[in-house]
């Protein structure tokens, strides 16, 4: 299959969609930072948890 790319139409956005788009993709930008920085304080936490333990600086009781 062959694609001529004269014929191709380049879809014009106005400027009040662009900006919507771009703080949407902004705030998704955002959210994975958020959960990339949540995750590393999470792994960071089972580690300080798993040290504790086997340091028997965390006790644990029945």
């Amino acid at each position: 299959m062959r694609i001529d790319i004269r014929r191709l139409a380049i879809p014009v956005v106005p400027p009040e969609q662009q900006r919507a788009y771009g703080e949407a993709f902004q705030m998704r930008a955002d959210f994975r930072a958020e959960l990339s920085r949540v995750a590393t304080a999470g792994n960071v936490l089972a580690g300080e948890i798993g040290d504790g333990l086997t340091s028997d600086a965390l006790a644990i009781t029945p």
